[in-house]
């Protein structure tokens, strides 16, 4: 928890912490508060979400991805690919950025060797200086890169 906590503060712009689960005799319950400080119309308020499953859609999705990120570290898998699909969608633009951010950290530490983006933001993917673009269907796309489909072979 303290590793997602980590991830979460990072990238989010607010304060935003898993709680602990709740243990209940020799039972643990498998929900995991979330506790939300941020302005609110009367200056700062905290909210307490029962469980992750009940906070927004881009919430979840932050603190999923600092699970996957602690699982990553715990079990030392920084040698297999991270694949990030359509990641930040729900997310407004200020929290993709830093979740943007934040991935080219996760890559310039060595805490992940490969990364496989699939995402319709720039903001995803156009960070990366050296990434290689694989374009699997251009009618819909406005902007085509200059280079793309360098390392793929389509059949």
């Amino acid at each position: 928890i303290e590793q997602i906590n980590l991830v979460i503060e990072e990238i989010w712009t607010y304060e935003m912490k898993v709680v602990a689960s709740g243990i209940d005799g020799d039972a643990i319950d498998c929900k995991f508060p979330v506790s939300i400080t941020k302005p609110n119309a009367n200056g700062v308020g905290t909210i307490e979400s029962p469980d992750i499953s009940k906070t927004s859609t881009a919430q979840s999705e932050i603190i999923n991805f600092g699970f996957r990120v602690a699982v990553i570290a715990a079990l030392g898998l920084a040698d297999y690919p991270l694949y990030l699909d359509e990641v930040g969608v729900q997310m407004d633009e200020s929290h993709r950025e830093r979740f943007g951010q934040y991935l080219v950290k996760l890559l310039e530490s060595k805490s992940c060797s490969q990364m496989y983006i699939i995402s319709h933001y720039l903001a995803m993917h156009g960070i990366f200086s050296e990434s290689q673009v694989m374009v699997l269907d251009a009618s819909n796309i406005v902007n085509l890169p200059a280079s793309y489909n360098q390392n793929v072979e389509i059949a």
